[in-house]
């Protein structure tokens, strides 16, 4: 194929190791020349969800489970799966809240980003499935609004927080008692006696959880435009393909 052939597509993804080959064109997918974009998770998922900015875009797998159950956007995911991680470390509590173990949150007030979140999703399941926590005996305070909209079960209660307020701020300050957050808080960055990790080890809860399990968590997967694949199916798998490569190049 020839350079006047291929297909020029845009690619939003995260600055990874494991995409650096596509990123910066050292790895050439069959038939594609890609204009690749690293955008952080927010910014991303938030434009292709709402404006379907992108050709091709790394995207929450947890909001793709949704956009999928509700057919609300036309996307399709191949097995990619740019991001993983463990979120046992990723739960963390005011120091004063009391709080020994996950059954301790029932009936306290707990903070997310927004409920789709999959590490929040990751999370939440967890603490039902491995350690009995009830979920809907939670009050949940979410920081942003969703990126696709959906109706909770009536079973859940969730407070939306205003632009003015901070979930990092109330954690400190004892308003809410814990925080899930697929990021680390400033304040446990920065050494602030007031908030702890749930799991004081949480690296050997999540050895054991993975071999309970055998589960690396997921937490993005690759989207493409349903109409490109209408057009063009072939695209699938030579982005497959070129990710993988990608994938094992940064390996090497």
């Amino acid at each position: 194929m020839s350079d006047a052939d291929r297909l020029r597509l845009s690619l939003a993804c995260g600055d990874y190791d494991i995409n650096r080959g596509l990123i910066e064109g050292t790895i050439r997918p069959e038939g594609i020349d890609l204009v690749a974009i690293t955008l952080h998770s927010p910014e991303r998922h938030w434009r292709m969800m709402r404006g379907l900015e992108f050709d091709v875009c790394e995207l929450s797998l947890a909001s793709y489970l949704l956009i999928r159950d509700q057919r609300s956007l036309p996307l399709i995911a191949i097995p990619v799966f740019p991001h993983r991680r463990f979120r046992h470390s990723y739960l963390f509590v005011n120091s004063s809240a009391g709080l020994g173990g996950p059954k301790d949150l029932e009936g306290r007030k707990v903070g997310i980003r927004t409920w789709q979140n999959t590490a929040a999703l990751w999370l939440r399941g967890i603490l039902e499935e491995h350690y009995g926590v009830d979920l809907s005996s939670i009050l949940w305070y979410r920081q942003d609004e969703e990126d696709m909209p959906f109706d909770l079960p009536p079973e859940f209660k969730v407070v939306q927080l205003t632009r003015e307020q901070s979930l990092n701020r109330m954690l400190l300050e004892g308003e809410v008692d814990a925080l899930i957050f697929p990021e680390i808080p400033s304040a446990f960055k920065q050494g602030d006696p007031r908030i702890r990790r749930l799991f004081a080890d949480a690296k050997a809860e999540e050895q054991r959880y993975y071999r309970a399990t055998g589960l690396f968590p997921l937490m993005h997967t690759v989207v493409i435009k349903e109409a490109l694949l209408e057009r063009h199916p072939w695209v699938a798998t030579s982005l497959l393909k070129a990710f993988r490569a990608s994938k094992e190049l940064s390996w090497q």
